[in-house]
């Protein structure tokens, strides 16, 4: 059935599929490379203060997330629920390079530029997508 549709379209319509199908890998490569791009102000406590430095901030559906590393290498994790303004500030540590973690007691924090993930008991009780990041470069 598939020979006998190609088999009645001329050169002109199968090389603008092939263009359509191009521009389309194309967008979809784009916004799977760049996120998008966060378009709320990043609240200050999110900022690092007093000489460190944002090693990562992120932006999720409901959450804002940032790692701070201080001048002695000490990294610490800052929490934002979007809903309610609540924030948590914990020290953090990082786990095979593309992961920060930060312990609370029964609830442990999991940051990569991908996602954020809190576990309570060792049982995943939130995971989300990032929407938006920004990474240190240096």
């Amino acid at each position: 059935m598939l020979f006998n549709v190609l088999s009645q379209l001329n050169f002109k319509s199968v090389f603008q599929l092939s263009v359509i199908a191009v521009l389309l890998s194309l967008l979809y490569l784009l916004f799977q490379v760049y996120p998008v791009q966060a378009t709320a102000r990043i609240p200050d406590n999110l900022l690092c203060t007093g000489g460190d430095s944002l090693d990562l901030i992120v932006e999720t559906k409901n959450f804002y997330a940032s790692i701070c590393s201080s001048t002695s290498g000490k990294l610490i994790y800052t929490g934002i629920d979007k809903r309610n303004a609540k924030s948590i500030t914990l020290p953090a540590y990082a786990e095979e390079g593309t992961e920060y973690v930060a312990d609370a007691g029964k609830y442990t924090y999991y940051l990569t530029g991908a996602s954020l993930s809190v576990t309570q008991n060792n049982q995943t009780i939130l995971d989300e997508d990032v929407i938006g990041s920004c990474y240190r470069t240096n």
